[in-house]
């Protein structure tokens, strides 16, 4: 195991294994008292490592029932910012995603620009992924595309996805690109997930890329999503859309013959 594995792994355990202690209802009883926010606040400033983890971890259970104070989106953005672990940077950007709070956005894409550890970087990608206001999502989407040709392929697969995500026609083209970029192996996961944008988008410019990824990507993830996608954008009249999904229908994957059969039968059973 490698020390980013072993980070990411770390990570994990922490938070599972604060859920198990804290509870569902525990942490719903304690969102209900703002003032249980402030004694988190509290811990986080004066405890170690773990401590603070498991503060920050706290305070992601609560925000994404109840919204933050504004102490508490102050104190996780120093958090994100200055804390000296990356262990606890990087769940502070996990609490913000859980939020879904816009506050936080300004310290998100600070961090994009400052922060030199992937995985902490990879976590504000995430975060930044679910911001649908109409507020910051430019701002956000104008970040997330030059990583899309980051030299670093987990970045590269998180943008695509949080673009994916948030579904902004702006992207429309670059998901494209990437798309059609069947060259690169490592890159199975972004292009699986720039179908899966462009299906969101359900922009009927995207058909012809997403029928040539179905029929020639060597990748069974992105072939899939490829069919996915035509279900949501294509309709009968797309003659080579349908050919593309009946000639998928035969293939030896199994989850690929499921996923040509369901776009298939949204496209009937749309109106012509």
């Amino acid at each position: 195991m490698n020390l980013h594995d072993s980070f990411q792994t770390r990570i994990a355990r922490l938070i599972v294994g604060s859920m198990m202690v804290l509870g569902l209802a525990a942490g719903v009883a304690l969102a209900q008292e703002p003032s249980k926010q402030a004694a988190l606040l509290t811990r986080l400033a004066s405890g170690n490592e773990d401590q603070r983890a498991d503060v920050v971890i706290e305070l992601g259970s609560m925000l994404s029932a109840y919204p933050a104070e504004q102490t508490t989106v102050d104190a996780l953005s120093q958090t994100l910012r200055r804390d000296s672990s990356p262990l606890v940077r990087a769940l502070a950007a996990r609490a913000m995603e859980l939020s879904r709070d816009e506050r936080f956005v300004t310290t998100l894409l600070a961090s994009l620009k400052t922060e030199k550890d992937i995985s902490i970087r990879k976590a504000s990608i995430y975060a930044l992924a679910y911001q649908r206001s109409s507020q910051v999502v430019g701002q956000v989407v104008g970040i997330l595309l030059p990583l899309m040709k980051d030299k670093k392929q987990d970045i590269r697969a998180a943008a695509t996805f949080a673009l994916a995500e948030i579904g902004d026609p702006i992207a429309r083209d670059s998901l494209i690109d990437l798309l059609e970029k069947r060259g690169k192996d490592e890159d199975i996961f972004a292009r699986s997930q720039a179908a899966r944008g462009l299906g969101k988008m359900a922009d009927p410019e995207s058909i012809e890329a997403l029928i040539v990824a179905l029929n020639r990507d060597k990748a069974q993830d992105v072939r899939r999503a490829s069919a996915q996608a035509l279900g949501l954008i294509a309709g009968k009249q797309d003659a080579k859309a349908v050919e593309a999904l009946e000639s998928a229908k035969h293939d030896v994957d199994p989850y690929l013959v499921s996923a040509a059969e369901t776009a298939l039968s949204r496209i009937n059973s749309r109106n012509p």
